[in-house]
């Protein structure tokens, strides 16, 4: 399930059930590496692994309540970016 699959010629990258960069991929931020993946939301629960160091966000909101439909799109990968950040320190 973590195996990259797209049709040819498509630019985003996805594997079964996950995504791994397109342009929905807001919470894989700027640190979690090539390799990490996750969900992304409509409705505002995004999650975001990377297997190699064994370290995840899930963020929990919801974009539809109370009025419904703002977009967290910033919000979600600014928090993801600052997470990733502090699991991925060495």
């Amino acid at each position: 399930m973590t195996t990259p699959q797209q049709p040819p010629g498509k630019d985003d990258l996805r594997e079964l059930g996950w995504d791994i960069r397109t342009h929905y991929s807001s919470p894989r931020d700027d640190v979690f590496p090539v390799g990490s993946f996750g969900h992304t939301r409509f409705t505002g629960t995004p999650l975001w692994m990377d297997p190699d160091s064994g370290s995840f966000v899930l963020i929990l909101t919801n974009r539809v309540h109370p009025s419904g439909g703002h977009s967290i799109v910033r919000l979600c990968h600014d928090v993801a970016t600052e997470v990733a950040c502090a699991l991925l320190a060495h």
